[in-house]
């Protein structure tokens, strides 16, 4: 029975680690869509899924990217990936890139609480200098907007309010 009970707790802990374990910065776009794929089938929340994938190095661009490839909602993704402190900028260029309108983008933006002001600035400078979603897996995150300080007020960091 000890031999039994040590088994089970190896075999879990194994399973719960090999769960989030599989999530790395530098992934492929198509190896984070299995990822994510394989966490959604396994049950685990957008919120979870988001909160592994950021912690273990995947951007804001490559998450957000991935949770749409795999049939999540644009708000669910996006909200998500900014409640687990993806990068604003970054989840504005990846939805606009994946053809998420600017509505649709701006309202779960700012229901993930970021400043309606700032997700308005981001998503004009994405539309002026767009890029594609295999940009963002090609040699890192790629961010049209970065020139314009993204990283600064609002442009990391979790969202307020979760």
């Amino acid at each position: 029975m000890k031999k039994f009970l040590t088994a089970l707790i190896v075999a879990a802990t194994c399973f719960a680690t090999s769960a989030f374990a599989q999530f790395s910065k530098g992934m492929t776009n198509a190896q984070l869509d299995a990822a994510v794929k394989q966490q959604t089938t396994a049950g685990k929340s957008l919120s979870d899924i988001a909160n592994a994938a950021i912690a273990a190095g995947v951007t804001g661009g490559q998450l957000v990217i991935a949770l749409l490839d795999v049939g999540s909602s644009p708000a669910a993704a996006i909200a998500a990936t900014l409640r687990a402190g993806g990068d604003l900028a970054q989840v504005i260029n990846a939805a606009l890139a994946k053809g998420v309108s600017p509505a649709a983008i701006q309202a779960a933006a700012t229901g993930a609480g970021a400043a309606a002001d700032r997700v308005q600035t981001l998503i004009a400078a994405a539309q002026r200098s767009p890029v594609s979603s295999s940009s963002f897996f090609a040699s890192g995150p790629s961010n049209s907007s970065s020139s314009s300080g993204s990283t600064g007020s609002g442009g990391g960091g979790k969202a307020s309010g979760s």
